[in-house]
């Protein structure tokens, strides 16, 4: 059976690693990554699944087409699909010149209380992983987090604040509840 029917056909998220331990092959996850720009949401939201749970030796051809990545989660309306687009965008290696507009994005809707707790959390990491190192990014990182961390948080954000503050060397901030 072609990918796309098996994808358009599943009907239990544990076909989702059936279908990822058969798609290992560098043709089939090109095949994948073409799938995600389909018009059928449902299609390419299955499609980004199945690319999430890929080992990353598999999914690092696709660096090369991060900017598109970048692009298809900025812009999908399918909260599902945007994060596992930004899923794939971070467990792939960043570029050598940051990707200015994900990091827009990841500061804009990490801070977002109508994004969905899973979008947010993955913001947090991406953001941070672009900001580390440069000193004023960092900063600016940092002033974000602590407004973040002044809301009541659900345990996955909590948890993504703490790891990354725990990666930055800091505690918590004077103004912590």
């Amino acid at each position: 059976m072609l990918l796309r029917e098996r994808l358009l056909r599943m009907s239990h998220p544990a076909e989702v690693c059936e279908i990822a331990a058969d798609a290992g092959t560098p043709d089939a996850v090109q095949e994948l990554y073409g799938l995600l720009f389909d018009e059928q949401t449902k299609l390419s939201y299955r499609a980004a699944w199945v690319l999430s749970r890929l080992a990353a030796t598999q999914i690092a051809p696709l660096g090369k087409n991060y900017d598109r990545l970048i692009s298809a989660a900025v812009r999908t309306p399918h909260a599902g699909c945007r994060r596992m687009l930004l899923h794939l965008l971070h467990r792939l290696p960043q570029p050598a010149i940051p990707a200015v507009d994900l990091l827009d994005f990841c500061l804009e809707r990490m801070t977002n209380p109508k994004e969905p707790h899973g979008v947010r959390m993955l913001c947090i990491k991406i953001a941070y992983g672009i900001c580390r190192t440069d000193p004023d990014l960092r900063q600016e990182f940092g002033i974000l987090l602590d407004q973040l961390e002044q809301e009541p948080l659900p345990p996955s954000l909590s948890a993504a604040c703490r790891n990354i503050r725990t990666a930055r060397g800091n505690r918590r901030p004077p103004s912590w509840r």
